[in-house]
């Protein structure tokens, strides 16, 4: 059932368990048990008060009428959609459930892309500024400013492959 993804519903379950409980008891106790003889006129006078036309001919008569009374206004309905497709006043909408869901893992795409690209961009902006200028003062800071800046890639890294981890 798992393979096709289909599931019992839970009632069902616990319906058929205890019913193989009974009949295991049953026939524990008097050995010539045979619990669907016994439960056979309660299951047929049950299936004949189900399935009787008395109890499902008067919904058959409502739903027939009801069907009736929209079969009267159908064509008139039909004629009114018709006339404002063509006047061009017919204006569909649609309502999906998981639109709004998907456009907010959508936007935190986009921004955690566009902040990516900002930081390259910035990064190699100022790799091209200090291989053509390169002021004294930096020249003896460029050292703990490249520690600083190779241990923030590392954690950025491991921040990153923690959030994927997570999310997957």
């Amino acid at each position: 059932m798992r393979r096709w993804r289909l599931t019992l519903p839970p009632e069902l379950s616990l319906l058929v368990k205890t019913l193989s409980m009974h009949e295991g008891v049953g026939q524990r106790l008097d050995p010539s048990f045979q619990p669907f003889l016994v439960a056979e006129p309660y299951v047929r006078r049950l299936l004949m008060q189900r399935y009787h036309p008395e109890s499902w001919l008067p919904q058959v008569a409502r739903m027939l009428e009801d069907s009736a009374r929209q079969a009267v206004g159908f064509p008139r309905r039909i004629d009114r959609l018709l006339r404002r497709l063509e006047q061009a006043e017919l204006e569909v909408t649609m309502h999906l459930a998981e639109l709004p869901d998907a456009t907010q893992r959508l936007s935190a795409m986009v921004n955690r892309l566009i902040t990516a690209i900002l930081l390259a961009a910035a990064a190699i902006s100022l790799s091209l500024l200090l291989n053509v200028w390169h002021p004294e003062w930096l020249v003896r800071w460029i050292g703990p400013i490249l520690f600083f800046g190779l241990l923030s890639i590392v954690g950025a890294s491991l921040l990153l492959a923690w959030q994927w981890w997570r999310n997957r």
